[in-house]
């Protein structure tokens, strides 16, 4: 049996009750009413004729009685009968047939049919009455007929017919049998309708539970199958009938196999599995559906359930898992997965290698435990690391491992969610960037120095020029003090001493912006007035290049201040500019530009650069060069890509130009035609506070008072700083080492109110000076000065207590303004 007819035969059960019940009791209420009509006619028959001998016994005596009395009581006879309820006609008849009398007049003396005359003839000769039942006018009547003596002659006889009616009986009969016939229907009806309630509330159960079971067979993947007890199949599901469709007698027996193992042993991992055709692997397991007395199973349901993409899923799932495991111990970058309590679930060898751990140790430690960084510290408040975790960006950090040694790290993370989208954890990469820094950092050095060499002609024509004009108006000024030439004014030698002084700035200008471009180490970021620098790399330029290459500067920006580190942003316009250079080769023009833009969303989704929409300023960098062709222009910013000679570049220059905009979150853009020359704009974004930070020079000489210890090895800077010094007001002690200072401190310090000191000395530098200044009187401050140092070794000392720097040469107001202010500090 199929599970469709099934539960279809068991859904309309209830129906088919009804209707049987309501067939039964039609049936029986049908044979009660015929056998009803049987009896009830036979009695009623019965009646009728006993009723009908006793009438027409009593008639036949009154009529015997009269007969002798003649004619005239014969006529009176038939007229009295003939007023009988029952009575249809009254006829009397002679031997032959012909009527004598009848209670219709009309009818006297008409011959009687042949079938009455047959009748008068048996009736005279039994001389009894006869009773029979003939046909009249399509009625069946009673029909009396009896001997008449005729007056007082024995021998005339005549026959008198009576009818009598049978329509009361039948009347009675029919009533009788139309009220049993509606209370056979009525009650019909009413069991029909009363078996179909019933089944209705009864059999709404049975109904769902076939509806159920219909689902179950029809759309469950399992395979179901329902046996009795002699393992013949009783149901099955739609899945169940799909996969033992066509299979051949030995898989059928491997199939009843698993489900007599399920029978003994319920646990699907005991061998009850079947394997299809397909290769489909089926476990079973089975149930027991009813119970005898003797609690043996009338039914048994052996349920099957497909493994087979479970396994391999649970396959697929272990081979990830391998891969995984080989895919984090080969990446280069240490990796760490947390649940969502930030606490460490899984980390790579290369993360255990960075935080110097075992997979024991940090199995279960909160991340920012295992990792000492400044951003992966929690609020000790409103714990708002898992807010920083769920951060793409790449942050830049410095780790602290366990030896002490500190490591530059970046480190980005990624949230992990479950199907329901709720998070479940964090995916922390962590990367040593120490290294690549120092490399970084080397190569921007190399570049520079590059770049220096290559200026370095131009720097020094420059630097003779300088030295020739203060060798010169030195040596008129020593002929006018020796007397040797008369013709020299006061007004001359004043010029003289101008041209000294203006020459020395010059030379001094041009030796800070060497230094500055060259200097090693980390600059901080800060604001950067960008024309500054364009008209600072202006100068340099017009010191190195050919004359013949005009340098043009258009600077039409109205804001120029943006976020930075001015030697990177410096080299990067500085390298441009020698490209220009370059690419002109003799004579040109080099054009320097600025403007501000504004850069919308549309733009900067669609840069390959990681800009912002707002303001930006644009330098732009045109040169009438040689331009460069579309495959050129493709690689330029490419490292070690050059077009120039073998020996004349590097490829360095624009790579680190690209780098230095990137790294200020700006863009870089390159127009070019071969033949017609190239022009690269740069897009910085600007500073919100457009205010730069210049130093305020004070136009007056400020004078002082104090005793100053003055410490310098180079003699001419020794006296000639002295000798301001004095102009100042202030009384000066001098020493030509570090370790004389220290000595001098060690016996009068009692005596010293400031002590002002060069950076680079034997036996002891300016640092060894400050820190003993520090230990043995720390209420005398300190001024360091130096024409070369690394910006953080100052910055250092500042963070201690230096009280102030001064870059050498320095000029005398430069000198009274940073001891004034380290006085006041």
């Amino acid at each position: 049996m199929s599970s469709s007819n099934s539960v279809v035969a068991g859904r309309h059960a209830d129906r088919r009750l009804a209707l049987s019940f309501g067939a039964v009791v039609a049936l029986l209420m049908s044979v009660v009413l015929i056998l009803w009509q049987n009896s009830s006619t036979k009695l009623i028959e019965e009646h009728e004729r006993e009723a009908e001998a006793a009438t027409i016994s009593m008639l036949s005596t009154s009529v015997e009685k009269v007969s002798t009395s003649g004619k005239f009581h014969v006529r009176l006879l038939v007229d009295e009968l003939a007023k009988q309820d029952r009575v249809l006609y009254v006829i009397v008849s002679d031997a032959n047939g012909r009527i004598s009398a009848h209670s219709d007049k009309s009818q006297n003396g008409r011959l009687l049919t042949a079938e009455e005359r047959e009748l008068i003839a048996e009736v005279l000769a039994s001389d009894s009455p006869v009773i029979r039942d003939v046909k009249r006018d399509n009625e069946t009547v009673h029909q009396l007929a009896s001997v008449v003596r005729w007056g007082f002659d024995d021998n005339d006889r005549r026959v008198i017919f009576l009818g009598l009616s049978r329509s009361v009986s039948e009347s009675r009969q029919s009533s009788m049998m139309w009220r049993v016939g509606i209370l056979v229907a009525l009650l019909t009806l009413f069991s029909v309708v009363a078996v179909f309630i019933i089944s209705n509330i009864l059999g709404r159960q049975i109904r769902t539970m076939a509806e159920q079971l219909d689902g179950i067979l029809t759309g469950s993947p399992l395979l179901i199958r329902i046996e009795n007890e002699k393992g013949e199949l009783l149901e099955k599901s739609t899945a169940y009938e799909r996969e033992t469709l066509g299979a051949s007698e030995d898989e059928l027996a491997g199939l009843k196999l698993a489900i007599a193992n399920s029978y003994q042993d319920v646990s699907p991992d005991e061998g009850t599995t079947w394997t299809t055709k397909n290769n489909d692997t089926f476990v079973f397991t089975s149930f027991s559906l009813g119970e005898t007395h003797d609690d043996k199973a009338t039914q048994i349901c052996a349920v099957g359930l497909n493994t087979t993409k479970e396994r391999a899923a649970e396959e697929a799932l272990k081979d990830n898992e391998q891969r995984l495991r080989i895919t984090l111990s080969s990446i280069a970058d240490a990796v760490v997965t947390t649940d969502a309590d930030c606490r460490i679930i899984a980390v790579n060898p290369v993360a255990l290698a960075l935080c110097q751990g075992t997979s024991d140790e940090v199995i279960g430690t909160p991340v920012y435990e295992v990792f000492n960084t400044e951003s992966l510290q929690p609020s000790s408040r409103d714990q708002l690391l898992p807010e920083k975790l769920t951060s793409a960006t790449i942050v830049r950090d410095l780790l602290i491992q366990k030896d002490g040694i500190e490591r530059q790290i970046e480190w980005s993370s990624a949230p992990m969610e479950d199907s329901q989208g709720l998070g479940v954890g964090f995916v922390l990469v962590f990367r040593d960037v120490t290294e690549k820094l120092r490399v970084e950092d080397e190569l921007r050095q190399s570049q520079k120095e590059e770049s220096i060499g290559r200026l370095a002609g131009g720097i020094a024509h420059d630097f003779n020029n300088m030295l020739g004009g203060i060798m010169g108006a030195a040596g008129l000024l020593r002929l006018e003090m020796s007397g040797a030439d008369d013709s020299l004014d006061a007004k001359e030698c004043s010029e003289y001493i101008e041209l000294i002084l203006a020459s020395t700035k010059r030379a001094a200008e041009l030796t800070g912006q060497l230094l500055a471009f060259s200097r090693k180490g980390t600059t901080q970021v800060e604001p950067v007035d960008v024309h500054s620098v364009i008209r600072e790399n202006i100068a340099l330029l017009q010191s190195s290049i050919d004359k013949r290459i005009e340098i043009h500067a258009e600077l039409n920006a109205d804001s120029v201040v943006v976020s930075g580190e001015t030697s990177r942003i410096q080299n990067a316009i500085l390298n441009l500019g020698i490209n220009a250079r370059d690419a002109i080769e003799s004579a040109g023009v080099m054009t320097f530009s600025t403007k501000n833009v504004e850069l919308d969303t549309s733009y900067c989704e669609s840069s390959r650069f990681p800009l912002e929409a707002g303001s930006y300023i644009r330098v732009s960098v045109r040169d009438t060069g040689s331009g460069m062709s579309g495959e050129q222009q493709k690689k330029i910013f490419e490292p070690y890509y050059t077009t120039k000679d073998l020996g004349k570049g590097t490829g360095l220059g624009l790579a680190s130009v690209y780098g230095t905009v990137t790294g200020h979150q700006g863009a870089i853009e390159v127009v070019s035609t071969v033949g017609e020359g190239s022009v690269f704009h740069l897009f910085l974004p600007l500073l919100g506070d457009e205010t730069a930070r210049k130093p305020r020079m004070s136009t007056e000489v400020q004078k002082g008072k104090g005793t100053i210890l003055l410490v310098e090895d180079e003699e001419i800077i020794l006296y000639t700083t002295a000798r301001m010094l004095k102009s100042l007001g202030y009384h000066v002690m001098t020493a030509t080492d570090g370790q004389g200072a220290i000595d001098l401190l060690s016996e009068q310090s009692d005596i010293i109110d400031l002590v002002m000191t060069d950076m680079i000395m034997p036996k002891a530098d300016g640092a060894a000076v400050f820190r003993f200044v520090q230990e043995s009187t720390p209420s005398i401050p300190v001024v360091i000065a130096s024409g070369y140092t690394q910006n953080h070794s100052i910055e250092a000392l500042r963070e201690v207590g230096l009280a102030g720097f001064l870059a050498k040469p320095y000029d005398i107001e430069a000198l009274a303004t940073t001891i004034s202010s380290a006085f006041e500090a």
